[in-house]
């Protein structure tokens, strides 16, 4: 149920696993229809913009608190495997080793016990899909510092965004797991070269 414009399909086996859309801010997003995404916020910082935080913001946690519960998690599912990302405000996790049903109520109840985001929370069930931000907010980004530029990656066969000074996430942990499901493999490969999630000295936006 998206109503946002498509921009581009992510494929396995001519089975569709992941679009991209552009927000209504301007901002590339990931949406994959069984692909588990969980966004967590640990708080935001006084100094922050106010677009920042949400009514939804209410919990402040620690990152060892967010992780910890993600660890229980896979102790008593040990079949699950999750990638971590860090985020400017909080952690973003992605389940690559079993589909998920974004309406169903044992997701749910799964992404609540990882201290979700309830607005993100409402929005995949609205949605019906699992989605997670590529392109840093434009008010965390300096005035003209990133304007349209693009190149095409042979790695992942679709159009970047050009060497940026912001990152979107990066990679801190895999806890679980490892293994990716084929189906999976190039979604996640699409989002980590937009999100540039190795280059830990870029700033997060």
């Amino acid at each position: 149920m998206l109503n946002e414009p498509v921009l581009h399909e992510i494929c396995h086996q001519g089975q569709l696993q992941a679009v991209i859309t552009r927000n209504r801010y301007g901002c590339l997003v990931f949406n994959a229809e069984h692909l588990l995404i969980v966004d967590v916020d640990l708080g935001v910082p006084k100094f922050a913009d106010l677009r920042d935080c949400p009514v939804s913001c209410q919990v402040a946690l620690s990152q060892h608190q967010a992780i910890g519960a993600l660890e229980l998690v896979v102790e008593q599912y040990p079949q699950l495997g999750f990638r971590v990302y860090r985020t400017c405000n909080g952690l973003r996790y992605f389940c690559v080793t079993q589909e998920f049903d974004p309406l169903a109520l044992p997701t749910q109840r799964l992404m609540q016990n990882l201290y979700v985001d309830p607005l993100y929370a409402r929005l995949c069930k609205f949605q019906a899909t699992f989605r997670a931000r590529l392109t840093p907010k434009p008010w965390r980004v300096e005035a003209d510092a990133e304007l349209q530029r693009f190149i095409y990656d042979p790695i992942t066969g679709i159009v970047l965004p050009a060497s940026s000074a912001y990152a979107v996430c990066h990679l801190i942990e895999i806890i679980g797991e490892p293994q990716i499901l084929p189906q999976f493999e190039q979604a996640i490969q699409v989002h980590d070269a937009y999100c540039r999630v190795s280059r830990l000295g870029l700033q997060l936006a």
